[in-house]
Formats: C-alpha cells, structure tokens, sequence
C-alpha cells in the first residue's frame, strides 16, 4: 500500500496537469493519503525518540558525575583550584548539551 503511495506521489508530479484527472484512480489515492499520514506519525515518533534520547542522556552525565564526585575524597581546602575547575567544566558541559537540545527544539 505504501508502495503504492508513493508511485501515486511520482505520478502526480511528473504527469503533466491535463493527464492527471483521468490517471489516478480512487486506490492510488488512497493508498498516498495512507502513506502521507503514516509518514507523519513517523516524524512525530521520531522527535519524541529524540527527546527522549537526551532526557536519558542528561541523567546518565548526571548520574556519573555523581558518582565520581562521591569516588573522589572531597578537598578540605575551600580554595582548591583543581576541585573548582573540574565543577566549572561539568557545569559548561551540562549547560552545553541543553543548549544544543533547546536550539534543535529537542525539549518540551
């Protein structure tokens, strides 16, 4: 069905206009409206496969900062240089990621 859709598609663009009414039958027709709403619930599927890939993928860097924090032994010194500069990078890092999901409209 949806081959035939999309041979309807073809048809329909490359028949010229005068040829059109009486080359398309009531199937083929069906058959396009069948493949274009199936061809919209793909893309619709696949933006919210997509938000969720980075929900996950948030928690997971989350999750192993976490973790390596609590590998770490915490500094005692309040102006540990090192300690500071790994917190910078991880937090330009989170904001980077949600940057680059917000600019392609990936969260809702």
């Amino acid at each position: 069905l949806h081959v035939l859709g999309v041979g309807t598609a073809l048809k329909i663009l490359l028949l010229p206009d005068h040829h059109l009414t009486t080359a398309i039958s009531r199937d083929e027709i069906v058959g396009l409206f069948n493949t274009l709403g199936k061809l919209s619930e793909s893309i619709g599927l696949a933006q919210k496969l997509t938000t969720m890939y980075w929900k996950d993928y948030r928690k997971q860097q989350a999750s192993e900062a976490a973790e390596e924090a609590a590998r770490r032994p915490a500094s005692r010194d309040p102006n540990d240089v090192a300690a500071l500069d790994k917190l910078r990078t991880l937090c330009a890092s989170v904001r980077e990621t949600q940057t680059l999901a917000d600019d392609a409209g990936l969260l809702d």
